[in-house]
């Protein structure tokens, strides 16, 4: 190994901003460490630190070259001279006033590809050691701040494999931790996360140095928070200061000297969510205060712990939401029932996996045949959760009382109090086959919570719309419904829908509205319900370009069959 004494790096050092020390044979030997995981393709690596004259203070792998390189300078500046069978790159060492310190060469053994490789391995040591180089006092030995420079990158390169491999977040919490004690010089660090959903704790995971194991803690949000925390919560932002600049609360009193704290997110721009923070407390060296270069090596290991957290977050979410989604399933009719005189048809698509659209056939207490559709507000489990509790009080309901009104009477005052609390609110549209003539003509009556009305397709062509009714469940306690009388002969269509059919968009945003849906339904006369459905889902799949995420889409079509028909 090729490398100057060590009066010749001192005389050397107090020339340049760049301070080459004690312990270079140690310090070479990571760098070369570092260069064959950073560049795992490349082989017979060779790697010198050359002064700005081209003399070699530092070098590794020399012997992988067979001490074929032969290092020259003239008035075009610094060069080498390499056999055929090598490849080597340069990139220079220039101070905070733009002075050369030195160079960085880098040589393997010639390959394809292995010239870009080289030139972007050197370039990117060129960058690190500069950035570190300009946060150093002239003449101090900086080799052992090197060596740290080249821990925090093997320690952000480590976390990059072994994050994912964690079969816990406490597991993934200590090893994170633990590389941002040794990287930064720190005495404490924690790991702060987001309340969950319905939490008012937020879970702490925390070492020190003199305790590396983590320990886990649940604080209250509102006294841990304040501070920097609050500013990594709320708006992203990193802060680093000294302890007594900082708002106190209790996670920074515990800080001494200095703190940094630094946000964890996780998504795209446009979809950022913040789900936490590092806290980093005093460093060892109590006259270096935490700055900027800290502050980016936390930001990348929080990179890091932010894909693993919030992966696994969305995938138990994902989870969770399939479950309930498949639960909501069970909660609509799987197939229409066979009512005498009656044919019907039904559908739900959900925008989200989730939704808070609902239908239903029920054969009520009073004798009469009752199809229901209803919508709740949002398009999330809340909403499913809404669903879930209109659909057991109108199954309840069809069983006690007498008529589509009183049902939703009864609904709206027992609901009231839950949907105000979660800011949610129910449409509901009930329409009741109440008797049937001998010549197939059925007496109906309906009843309406603020949904959409109703559409009747006559035989002989006519449109008809149900408009009346009253306000949505959970707006208005005490209200008292009032129900509608409709007669409907054989070969007449009702249609029940919810908002996603008439708020359906085209490319440009403009909605269907009740005359599109008209539109669709004259094209759709003499068509069986079946038909009916599937013509209204169809168009409405083509109108908005299948995209479904715009709203639920909900469709109930029942239709009066002549009176020597069933409902098969």
């Amino acid at each position: 190994m090729f490398a100057r004494s060590r009066s010749e790096l001192e005389r050397s050092a107090t020339r340049s901003y760049l301070v080459l020390g004690t312990r270079t044979q140690s310090m070479a030997s990571r760098l070369l460490g570092l260069t064959e995981r950073l560049g795992p393709k490349l082989n017979g690596v060779a790697s010198y630190l050359l002064s700005r004259e081209g003399e070699i203070e530092i070098s590794e792998g020399a012997d992988a070259a067979d001490g074929s390189l032969v290092f020259g300078s003239d008035e075009q500046g610094l060069h080498v001279e390499l056999p055929a069978n090598r490849a080597g790159a340069f990139a220079a060492l220039k101070d905070f006033n733009g002075e050369l310190m030195g160079h960085v060469f880098v040589s393997a053994q010639r390959q394809p590809g292995c010239d870009l490789a080289l030139t972007q391995l050197v370039q990117d040591f060129a960058r690190l050691l500069e950035a570190r180089a300009e946060q150093e006092y002239v003449n101090e030995d900086t080799t052992s701040h090197l060596l740290s420079l080249f821990e925090q990158i093997r320690a952000i390169h480590d976390l990059a494999d072994t994050l994912p491999l964690c079969e816990s977040l406490e597991q993934a919490a200590n090893l994170a931790l633990g590389k941002l004690l040794v990287a930064l010089d720190a005495r404490q660090a924690y790991l702060c996360l987001q309340p969950g959903p319905g939490e008012d704790h937020m879970h702490v995971f925390g070492i020190t140095d003199e305790d590396p194991k983590v320990r886990v803690e649940l604080l209250p949000f509102e006294v841990a928070i304040p501070g920097p925390v609050e500013l990594a919560f709320l708006e992203g932002r990193e802060s680093y200061c000294l302890s007594s600049e900082a708002r106190k609360g209790v996670l920074v009193d515990r800080s001494e000297q200095s703190l940094l704290c630094t946000p964890i997110s996780f998504g795209e721009e446009d979809q950022r969510e913040y789900l936490g923070c590092f806290l980093v407390l005093d460093r060892h060296d109590s006259s270096r205060p935490f700055g900027n270069p800290q502050a980016e090596i936390a930001q990348s290991v929080g990179v890091l712990v932010g894909l693993v957290v919030g992966t696994r977050r969305q995938a138990h979410a994902q989870n969770q939401i399939a479950h309930a989604r498949q639960i909501q399933k069970t909660l609509l009719p799987a197939a229409p029932p066979q009512w005498p005189g009656l044919r019907l048809a039904g559908a739900n698509h959900s925008a989200n996996q989730v939704g808070g659209d609902y239908f239903d056939y029920l054969e009520a207490g009073w004798g009469s045949k009752l199809c229901l559709i209803a919508d709740v507000s949002g398009h999330d489990m809340a909403s499913g959760i809404a669903m879930a509790m209109g659909r057991s009080e109108l199954r309840g309901a069809a069983q006690r009382l007498h008529s589509p009104g009183e049902m939703l009477t009864e609904v709206s005052n027992v609901m009231f109090e839950d949907l105000s609390r979660s800011d949610r609110f129910i449409t509901i549209f009930c329409l009741s086959f109440e008797e049937r003539s001998d010549a197939g003509i059925w007496r109906a009556r309906w009843s309406n919570a603020g949904h959409n009305p109703a559409v009747v397709l006559r035989k002989d062509g006519g449109v008809e719309w149900l408009n009346d009714g009253g306000p949505m469940v959970g707006f208005m306690p005490g209200f008292a419904y009032a129900d509608e009388e409709l007669w409907l002969e054989p070969g007449d269509l009702v249609i029940l829908y919810t908002d996603g059919v008439t708020e359906a968009p085209d490319r440009v945003g403009e909605l269907l509205e009740e005359e599109g849906l008209v539109r669709i339904l004259d094209g759709l006369r003499g068509c069986t319900a079946n038909e009916v459905l599937e013509g209204i889902l169809m168009a409405i799949n083509k109108r908005t370009g299948g995209d479904s995420a715009h709203d639920d889409v909900t469709v109930l079509v029942a239709e009066v069959l002549p009176a020597d028909s069933s409902g098969e």
